[in-house]
């Protein structure tokens, strides 16, 4: 969490690596060095998570079903569970047809700014 609060990005996998053999107490010499690892940023996963999605819309018209979304964020990746997709859910549109507008899910997860969607 602290490293994420930092402004980096890494998957569970990748904080595992960097933090194997280490104790559950960290001090803040090795909590800079795991701060010094070549994480992504929110911003560095921008445009691969915009094409991601991209992929799903088959009307190429910058949405995707949400029961797509929501299977899409429980089963790849680092799984979300589905208290957690709801938590997420309750700062994404949904339109009428049930479709998320995807750009603007993607700002919401770059910036962490729900104003962006609202």
């Amino acid at each position: 969490m602290a490293v994420r609060a930092m402004g980096k990005n890494p998957t569970e996998a990748e904080l595992k690596k960097a933090t194997d053999g280490l104790s559950d107490n960290v001090d803040f010499n090795t909590f800079k060095t795991l701060q010094g690892k070549p994480f992504p940023t929110p911003q560095d996963q921008d445009k691969p998570c915009r094409n991601a999605f991209k992929l799903l819309d088959a009307d190429s018209n910058g949405t995707i079903p949400e029961s797509e979304l929501r299977q899409m964020l429980a089963t790849v990746g680092d799984p979300m569970t589905h208290q957690e997709i709801d938590i997420l859910m309750e700062d994404v549109e949904v339109d009428d047809l049930g479709r998320v507008h995807y750009h603007q899910l993607v700002d919401l997860m770059v910036t962490g700014c729900d104003e962006l969607i609202r």
